[in-house]
Formats: C-alpha cells, structure tokens, sequence
C-alpha cells in the first residue's frame, strides 16, 4: 500500500479534498487501523516517511519485526535497491522461512516503489528489470538451468508495489512475461518467474473492476483532472501460490469525496491477497 507520505500531502496538492483529512494527525491511526484490522503476515509499504516514529513501534506493539509477523517468520536475508541514487525509487527484498515448517520453507518477498509521472514507462521498464534480475541474484539463480529452477522453486518471488503505471504498460507486460526483450535488446533475457497479478487473475474476488484495465482501480483523485487507475499490484508465483481470498475495493460510488477521505487515509487503496501455497 501506499501510504501517502506527510511531505507528499499538503493542502496544495490535494485541492479538492478537505484540509483537515490530509494531516499527519488525523491519518497516521487510519492508516494503522488499516493495516492491523487485516492481520497481514506480510506488509509492504510505500511513500513511508514517519517508520522510526511511527510505523516502526506500532507495528512491534502488534507483533511485527519491520514488517513481517515475528511469530510466522525469521528473516533469512535481506537486499536493497536503489534505483536512481536518490533513495526515493527503491526495492526491498527479503528472504522469509517460515517458523511452523519443519521443512524450512522459504518465501522472498519484494516491495517497490518505481518512477511516477508520464513520459517515464520506459523508465519504469528499466526499473523493473533490474528488481528481478536483481530478485533472481538473490534467490541465488542466473544460470538458466534446472538448479536454477529448483533454486526458485525454493523460495517463490511475490512482489507488490507501486507500479506507476497500468497493466497493459511495459513494466506489467515485462511482469507477466508477455513483452519480448530480445526484440528490443539482445542482451536482456525473458525473467524465470511465472508471475501474475492477483487481483486481475481473480476478479470474482476483487471488487469493483476497472473495465479498461480489467483489474479494480488502486487510486482515485482529483487534481487539476480527475484520475481513477490500476497502478498498485500484488504479483505472486502462479506455479507455487495461488490466491485465496481478496480484499475487495470499494464501489467508486462509496468514494464521492475521492482520495483521500475522511475513511480513507491515501490516495492509494489498500490491496491484500491470502495466499496459498499449491501441494
């Protein structure tokens, strides 16, 4: 989810909607509220700008380590991403083991944020190779063989993040598997992982569709315009996972006043997939 970072939401950038519902104050407790009443064994957040005094402690009073259920999971190892250089466009990714399995199954989990603004698919393209080139480093693949195969099987990828950009863009194609790169360049091989998105593979379960898109909007604001899109994904490894329930965004009639509201602490919905391994 993305939070709606405190710096990113004065008054002058959200024209529309009432002062008062864009403080710090009043959205720092929705947002938690949001999070904790899903009891999400794994969180992934961006535009987190209030971690050391807010998130971090409140998360710990409800039994996380960072972002992860301390009880369900111990940290294997972790990565970081930077994107530009600036800190600002990133990826985080972890290696989870599950502490009920005797057989140390293990899952990676990666959060990103890539490059907002039109004009910048290809950007966002660029960005989203490097996350799963570099994921697949991580787990420990790149050489193209069955022991790299084997090896993600160990530890299935699931992304989520703000995308920035619609499923039918470069990023969400490159995702999917569907975008040919060696047409483009040579150099960059097709990804191993078997990726999908949950909320498009699933519709029954996910709420109010965005018929263009064909996956249920993420944000919805006005600004100079006003704008309802599907940027925000959850991917999850098809051949080991499979989602088993979704959180259903809310009817675009629900939402007169927009994003954010007085219920709502973001200018992003909140997205959330139980997911189940495949035996």
């Amino acid at each position: 989810m993305n939070v709606l970072a405190d710096r990113l939401a004065p008054p002058s950038a959200f024209p529309h909607t009432d002062p008062a519902v864009l403080t710090w104050a009043h959205r720092k407790d929705l947002l938690l509220q949001q999070i904790t009443s899903l009891d999400p064994d794994v969180v992934c957040l961006e535009e987190v700008d209030h971690y050391e005094d807010h998130f971090r402690p409140a998360m710990a009073s409800h039994g996380y380590e960072g972002f992860f259920k301390s009880a369900r999971f111990e940290l294997v190892a972790h990565r970081a991403i930077d994107f530009e250089g600036s800190h600002t466009q990133v990826a985080l990714i972890v290696r989870l083991r599950l502490r009920s399995e005797q057989d140390g199954r293990d899952l990676c989990v990666a959060a990103t944020h890539l490059k907002a603004k039109p004009g910048f698919e290809e950007k966002r393209l660029e960005q989203g190779i490097l996350l799963l080139r570099s994921a697949l480093a991580f787990i420990g693949g790149g050489d193209g063989d069955e022991e790299e195969r084997r090896r993600i099987a160990s530890a299935p990828l699931v992304v989520l993040g703000d995308f920035n950009d619609v499923p039918s863009s470069l990023v969400c194609r490159y995702f999917r598997g569907e975008l040919p790169l060696a047409e483009i360049h040579a150099a960059i091989p097709p990804h191993p992982f078997r990726l999908a998105s949950a909320y498009a593979h699933h519709p029954p379960l996910a709420g109010d569709v965005d018929e263009a898109a064909a996956e249920p909007y993420s944000t919805y604001k006005k600004r100079e315009t006003e704008v309802r899109r599907t940027i925000d994904y959850i991917w999850y490894p098809a051949e080991a996972m499979v989602p088993v329930a979704l959180l259903a965004v809310p009817a675009v009639s629900d939402l007169p006043d927009r994003l954010p509201c007085r219920n709502h602490p973001s200018d992003h919905l909140a997205l959330y997939a139980e997911l189940a391994w495949r035996e």
